[in-house]
Formats: C-alpha cells, sequence, structure tokens
C-alpha cells in the first residue's frame, strides 16, 4: 500500500472519529429519568430533557426538575414549567409557576437543580449507580 493511500485512510478515519464526538455512542451525556424520558448532559453545565413526547425538551436549558416513575416536571429557562403524566402519555405546557408548584405539591414531587438531578440519577441501578 502507498504512503499516500495510507495517509488518506488515516485522514478519513480521523474525520470520522471527530465528527462523531457529540454522537455520545456510549450513552455517557445520559441519564433515564423514568420511562422512555433522559436527562441530557449538553455540555457539562447545562441539560435538556429528551423523549417521545411534543414536550421534548433537548434543544431547550431545563433549569429545575422532580421526577417520580409517573410524572416529570421540568422547568425550561425562558419556556416555563412542563408537566409529563408517563402513565397517559400526555405533557401539558407551559404552565405558570403556581400551576407548577401546586402540582409538585399534590404529587409530592422534590424539585432539584439539574446538576442536582443528574447526580442523582446516577446514583440509580439503571443508570450504572450502585444503590
Amino acid at each position: 500500500m502507498s504512503t499516500r493511500l495510507i495517509q488518506a485512510i488515516l485522514l478519513t478515519l480521523c474525520a470520522a472519529i471527530c465528527g462523531s464526538c457529540d454522537q455520545d455512542p456510549f450513552g455517557l451525556a445520559e441519564r433515564r429519568i423514568a420511562g422512555p424520558y433522559t436527562l441530557s448532559q449538553l455540555d457539562g453545565v447545562r441539560y435538556g430533557i429528551e423523549g417521545p413526547l411534543r414536550s421534548s425538551l433537548k434543544d431547550l436549558l431545563v433549569h429545575q426538575l422532580a421526577w417520580n416513575g409517573k410524572w416529570i416536571i421540568a422547568h425550561v429557562a425562558g419556556e416555563g414549567w412542563f408537566v409529563i403524566d408517563l402513565t397517559r402519555r400526555k405533557d401539558t405546557g407551559p404552565i405558570s409557576e403556581d400551576e407548577a408548584r401546586r402540582k409538585l405539591e399534590e404529587l409530592q414531587l422534590e424539585l432539584h437543580s439539574a446538576e442536582q438531578a443528574w447526580r442523582l440519577l446516577a446514583q440509580e441501578p439503571r443508570n450504572g449507580g450502585k444503590t
């Protein structure tokens, strides 16, 4: 094989590897919240929620969230509050802060910053944690 061909192959491989760096093939930048929804670490300090419903908040910055096996409530920067009912596969939002606070109280959900939620989700067995 000629040196030029080897260089071309190596250059192509490097480009392919660098071009796929944002793809996260091992899932290290996402943690499952509940159901099919995941919290994604966008760049180490910003977080988004990904899921199948209209309220997929991947491209929006999630500041706070609360969850259990049936509900996710998230505060999104500049957008408001979103409520995801996993049982009925229905999402609502944006809703007012008062509505969100009432829902949090009704469901007895504890609100966490996105960074706190990221750490808590890491502890859950489904995300590789030991508890």
